[in-house]
């Protein structure tokens, strides 16, 4: 894994896709945010906002760690 500035992750998958994620201290100070992940075919841009954790009334935009086009979301519990 890589890590960006912005509290979130890369790995390459070795395949030209990267798995991205948020990283620990994130995911703690944020709690039981939920996330609201971009659809398939959204690019995104290094350095710009990727997806939105949301909780109560805070919206936390988290920044993307690479450049690209989304290919596919999921959530997995513990990837940070």
């Amino acid at each position: 894994r890589q890590y960006h500035r912005g509290h979130t992750w890369v790995r390459d998958e070795g395949n030209g896709t990267f798995t991205v994620g948020l990283d620990a201290l994130a995911a703690r100070l944020m709690g039981d945010a939920k996330p609201e992940l971009p659809p398939v075919g959204t690019k995104v841009a290094l350095n710009a906002p990727a997806w939105t954790m949301t909780s109560g009334r805070d919206v936390f935009r988290i920044l993307a760690p690479v450049a690209g086009t989304v290919t596919a979301t999921f959530i997995q519990a513990g990837m940070w």
